[in-house]
């Protein structure tokens, strides 16, 4: 997996911590050969909070097929980009940066994980920095959880071969969420670290 660290300036103008990373698995999107036909240039970029997994979804491209363009008698068309990601993502995906970037900055105030406290623990980046992580039991009984869980889904799909979704109906599931929780000038914020069901 690809990672990059860096600061960017978001719409609001205030400086957002930005990590990049890369899916290891797309097929369950984009078909067994994980490829997108019919576009040049093509960028697809997936944002999520790092809170509350408030979602962007965005496509970029410099030149795509036109609709049934032809070619030699063969009729060619650019495959659906949006409709297979839509698809894994949940209902409450972000219209626009700037609606995404406002929603960062609200959540790095507002946001709290939802479920019940069951664990924390505090460990060190270095001989200053203290890391303190949370860790929260739910289940699909507790809307919020639910809706929680329509978010974090997908990341299952990207990272975990032959992953599929869970049936959520079935209550006798639970979902583990770890949290690194951050106090910095009064403030405290949290950032998804991992979960498990």
């Amino acid at each position: 997996m690809d990672s990059e660290e860096g600061d960017e300036e978001n719409e609001e103008g205030e400086g957002a911590d930005v990590i990049e990373f890369h899916p290891e698995f797309t097929y369950p999107i984009y078909g067994e050969h994980e490829r997108i036909f019919g576009y040049k240039g093509l960028s697809i970029n997936l944002n999520y909070a790092a809170g509350s997994l408030a979602t962007y979804f965005n496509i970029k491209y410099t030149k795509r097929i036109e609709q049934m363009e032809s070619t030699s008698a063969v009729a060619l068309k650019a495959d659906d980009i949006d409709t297979p990601m839509r698809q894994i993502l949940a209902d409450s995906v972000c219209a626009t940066q700037s609606e995404f970037a406002q929603q960062v900055v609200r959540d790095t105030r507002v946001f709290r994980p939802s479920g019940r406290k069951v664990h924390e623990y505090a460990g060190r980046s270095s001989q200053t920095e203290q890391l303190r992580y949370e860790i929260y039991s739910s289940s699909f009984n507790d809307a919020e959880s639910a809706k929680y869980h329509e978010r974090i889904q997908a990341f299952v799909l990207f990272f975990i071969e032959g992953a599929q979704f869970i049936d959520t109906s079935d209550e006798r599931w639970h979902v583990y969420t770890v949290f690194e929780r951050l106090d910095m000038n009064g403030q405290t914020s949290y950032s998804l670290v991992g979960f498990s069901t």
